[in-house]
C-alpha cells in the first residue's frame, strides 16, 4: 500500500469516526430531551390534611393552595383531605361519629368538604368551592350552598346535600381519618401538606408552597418554564 493509499484511508477513517461521534452525540441528546418530556408529563402531587375551621388551614388554602395551582395548573394534581386532628368511633350499629378540634360545627364543615371534594371530578373548580367555603366555613351548610351555587350548577349541590344526608358523609370522613393516621411522621400541625408523598421541610412548604412544588417538578435539573415564569 503506497502512501497515497495510504493517506486516503487515513482520511476516511477520520471521518467516519467523526460521523459516528456526531450522531452518537445527537442520539444521547435526544434520549435526554425524550427523558425530560416524559418527565414533565407527571404532575406533582399536593396533598393537604386540613380542618375546615382551622385559621392556618385557611391561610394556607387561601394565600399558598390557591396561588400555586392558579400559577401551574397543568404541573399539580390535588388531593385534599378535610380531618386534621379528628377522632372517630365506631358505635354499636356500625355508624361512625366524631369529635373535632374545634368542635362538632367543624366536623359538619369537614363533612360538607369532603363530600364536595367526593362529587367535583374538575380539580379547578372542586378548589374553588373549597377556597371559598374556607373562607367563612362558620355556617356550613349555608357556605356550601352559596359556593356551590356560585362555582357550580344545581346538580352539583343535590349530589353535595345528598352526600352529607346520607352515610356517604361519614364514610369519607372515617377514610379521611385513615389517611391522616397514617401519615409518617405523624401529623404534628394542622395543615400537613405532602409533596409526591413527602413531608419535605414543612416550615418552607407552609410559607412557599410554589417554590417547593417548582424544586420537585424541576428533579435537581432546570426548573419548567412555568415556575420560571413565574419566580
Amino acid at each position: 500500500m503506497n502512501v497515497a493509499v495510504k493517506r486516503r484511508f487515513l482520511c476516511f477513517t477520520i471521518v467516519v469516526l467523526i460521523v459516528w461521534i456526531v450522531l452518537w452525540r445527537l442520539k444521547s441528546q435526544a434520549k435526554l430531551t425524550v427523558n425530560r418530556e416524559i418527565i414533565k408529563i407527571a404532575p406533582a402531587v399536593i396533598s393537604v390534611f386540613y380542618e375546615a375551621l382551622c385559621p392556618d388551614s385557611k391561610n394556607f388554602v387561601l394565600k399558598q393552595l390557591t396561588p400555586t395551582v392558579e400559577k401551574l395548573p397543568d404541573w399539580v394534581y390535588l388531593e385534599l383531605i378535610p380531618y386534621g386532628k379528628a377522632t372517630t368511633t365506631t358505635n354499636p350499629d356500625g355508624t361512625f361519629s366524631f369529635e373535632c378540634q374545634h368542635g362538632q360545627r367543624e366536623c359538619e364543615a369537614n363533612m360538607y368538604h369532603a363530600c364536595s371534594i367526593d362529587v367535583v371530578k374538575d380539580n379547578k373548580t372542586m378548589l374553588a368551592i373549597i377556597d371559598c367555603m374556607i373562607t367563612d366555613n362558620l355556617n356550613p351548610e349555608a357556605a356550601m350552598t352559596k359556593c356551590v351555587k356560585e362555582l357550580a350548577d344545581d346538580e352539583t349541590l343535590q349530589s353535595i346535600n345528598k352526600c352529607f344526608s346520607s352515610q356517604q358523609s361519614k364514610d369519607l370522613l372515617k377514610m379521611y381519618g385513615e389517611k391522616t393516621n397514617a401519615l409518617r411522621p405523624r401529623m404534628r400541625f394542622v395543615p400537613t401538606v405532602t409533596i409526591d408523598g413527602s413531608q419535605g421541610t414543612q416550615a418552607l412548604i407552609l410559607k412557599n408552597l410554589y417554590l417547593e412544588v417548582c424544586k420537585v417538578l424541576s428533579g435537581g435539573g432546570p426548573m419548567p418554564k412555568e415556575c420560571e415564569d413565574n419566580m
